[in-house]
């Protein structure tokens, strides 16, 4: 996967290079708080208690790193593409009080802790996807700070989950794919924020935002599952040949 971005980086580089003027090409990265929204359209007994025991879950927090490019439509409008690779997910119930027959005495029914066995444990689970957005972003003001409302959409492919068991004895990672899962997934993407042109050719930016898949997961299955993620994201965009913005 990173290659996959490495080598976008340097096709985007490229690009940009040899157009210039309107083309930008930089790096980002966030942190985010991700879950997933559940829907139950089945009254089978079995769905319905799967669908309750799922109602525990918690949201997590979560990352995402890749490469930003950037045509400027006009002066205060540009459209906002790239790669970016993410980690969507959620955490399970936590259990503390795990007991094992090991510890207690069959005669005496007496308890003696093991410290060599868990008794905390919890589940994360992560969807990692590559995702290349299409947003507009609308900028307000002149000079080198300036605000900006961005939307659109973004395709994010599904490549593997990673399942991660934290326990107070241990921790274990586990990486697989699920064949059920919807291998492209679509969500809505919504963020404001802040840009500062540091030089001519370079500018940073920050902003909170939020996605919002509106493919379901798993086509099909009896329990609807959407995720979610709401976070921050920060970055910069390096402009090849002159700029077209009013940076006066």
């Amino acid at each position: 996967m990173k290659n996959i971005l490495l080598a976008a980086a340097l096709f985007l580089g490229s690009f940009s290079y040899l157009i210039g003027q309107k083309h930008g090409i930089g790096l980002m990265g966030g942190f985010d708080y991700t879950h997933r929204f559940l829907i139950n359209d089945s009254d089978d007994p079995t769905i319905e208690f799967i669908f309750n025991k799922r109602t525990v879950e918690k949201g997590k927090a979560n990352y995402q790193y890749g490469i930003n490019y950037r045509y400027n439509i006009s002066e205060n409008l540009a459209l906002i593409s790239g790669f970016k690779l993410s980690s969507v997910g959620y955490r399970d119930k936590k259990f503390d009080d795990l007991l094992w027959p090991s510890e207690v005495d069959p005669e005496t029914g007496q308890y003696t802790p093991d410290p060599s066995l868990p008794h905390e444990s919890q589940f994360h689970y992560d969807y990692w996807m590559l995702t290349i957005p299409a947003r507009i972003r609308r900028t307000f003001g002149e000079g080198k700070v300036r605000f900006y409302a961005e939307g659109g959409i973004a395709a994010g492919y599904y490549s593997s989950t990673r399942s991660t068991e934290t326990t107070d004895v241990f921790k274990r990672s586990n990486f697989f794919v699920v064949d059920d899962f919807r291998k492209i997934n679509l969500s809505l993407d919504l963020g404001l924020g802040i840009s500062f042109r540091i030089w001519d050719d370079v500018e940073i930016y920050a902003q909170p935002g939020g996605r919002y898949y509106f493919t379901r997961l798993v086509a099909g299955a009896p329990i609807k599952e959407y995720l979610y993620s709401v976070g921050l994201e920060a970055g910069f965009v390096k402009f090849f040949g002159s700029t077209q913005q009013n940076q006066d």
